[in-house]
C-alpha cells in the first residue's frame, strides 16, 4: 500500500507546480541542455542521473525566476516548494548534494536580467546530521503552517482525524529529536545549526499559532507536555494507530518509485509540495 494514502488531505494539487513535468526540448531551453551535458558543470563526468536532475532543476528554476510575482514572498515560497521537491528527487536518483549545489551555481550563468532579481538558494541539510528524513517533516510544516492553521480553524475540515494526526506526528518528531539532541537556545552555537533552526522555528510556529488556539478547534498539547501523541480524542483507535513504517528512519529511506495520482485531491488549497513527504516511501503489503 502506498504511504501517501495515509494522509489524503495532503495530496491536493501536486501537479499544479509541475515540478516533474518533462522539459520542453525546444530552442528556448538550449542553454539548459548545454549546461546539463557539459562536464564542467559538475566538475566530473556526469551520469545520466546527473543530467536528468540538472534538466529538471534548471527548468524549474527558470520557470520560478521568470514569473512576474507581485509579492516577493510568493517567490520565496515557490523556492521553498522547489527545495522540498528537490530533497526527495535527490534521494530518488541518489545524487549528492555537492552535485546539486554545482547545478545551482551553473544556473547563474544563464539567468537573464529580465528574470526575477532574487536568487533561489539551495537549502540542504548538514551532512553530519543523520535524521534529515524526520527533519523534513518539520520543515514542510514550517513552510505551510498558515495553510495547516486555516484547515484547523475550519468547522468541517478540522474534524479530519488524518489532518490532526499529521500535526501530532510532527509534535512527536519534535519531542524525540529535542530529547536526543538538546539543541541550544542560540542555534549559532549548535554543531547542527540547520536542524536547530528548523526545530526552533517549529517550536515558535506551533506554540504561537497552533497550540495557543487562535480559533483552532482541536485542543493540541503543549510541546513540553507528556500527552501521548498516538492517542487523539475524537479519533478511533484504528486511526490513532501508528504506522510502523514511521517508527525508524531506516525504514523511511526507500526511493519514491511510486506515482502520485492527482485524483487523490481531498481538500482544496493545500500547497502541492506537502505531498512530498508522503511520496518518499512506497510500502507494499
Amino acid at each position: 500500500m502506498f504511504l501517501i494514502f495515509k494522509y489524503p488531505f495532503l495530496s491536493d494539487i501536486w501537479n499544479s507546480y509541475n515540478f516533474d513535468k518533462p522539459m520542453d526540448y525546444s530552442s528556448d531551453n538550449f542553454e539548459i541542455l548545454r549546461l546539463c551535458n557539459n562536464r564542467e558543470t559538475y566538475e566530473t563526468s556526469p551520469t545520466e542521473k546527473h543530467k536528468n536532475i540538472c534538466k529538471d532543476l534548471l527548468k524549474n528554476l527558470k520557470i520560478l525566476s521568470n514569473n512576474n510575482y507581485s509579492n516577493i514572498d510568493t517567490f520565496f515560497t515557490g523556492c521553498k516548494n522547489l527545495n522540498n521537491w528537490l530533497y526527495f528527487k535527490e534521494k530518488e536518483l541518489a545524487v549528492s548534494s555537492d552535485i546539486v549545489n554545482k547545478i545551482f551555481q551553473a544556473y547563474k550563468q544563464i539567468k537573464k536580467a529580465i528574470y526575477h532579481s532574487h536568487d533561489c538558494d539551495y537549502y540542504t541539510f548538514d551532512k553530519r546530521f543523520n535524521e534529515s528524513e524526520k527533519l523534513i517533516n518539520l520543515r514542510i510544516f514550517n513552510y505551510n503552517f498558515e495553510t495547516i492553521q486555516r484547515l484547523l480553524k475550519d468547522s468541517i475540515k478540522s474534524q479530519d482525524c488524518k489532518l490532526i494526526k499529521y500535526v501530532y506526528e510532527c509534535v512527536d518528531v519534535y519531542k524525540k529529536m529535542n530529547i536526543t539532541y538538546r539543541f541550544p537556545h542560540d542555534c549559532n552555537s549548535s554543531q547542527h545549526k540547520n536542524a536547530c533552526d528548523i526545530m526552533k522555528e517549529f517550536n515558535q510556529l506551533y506554540s504561537s499559532y497552533i497550540n495557543k488556539k487562535h480559533g483552532i478547534l482541536h485542543n493540541f498539547p503543549e510541546l513540553s507536555s507528556d500527552t501521548p501523541t498516538n492517542i487523539i480524542d475524537g479519533c478511533s483507535s484504528q486511526e490513532n494507530a501508528k504506522d510502523p513504517s514511521l517508527e525508524e528512519s531506516s525504514q523511511t529511506d526507500t526511493s519514491m518509485r511510486g506515482v502520485v495520482s492527482p485524483v487523490l485531491s481531498a481538500i482544496a488549497g493545500i500547497p502541492p509540495f506537502l505531498v512530498l513527504i508522503y511520496k518518499v516511501n512506497i510500502i507494499f503489503t
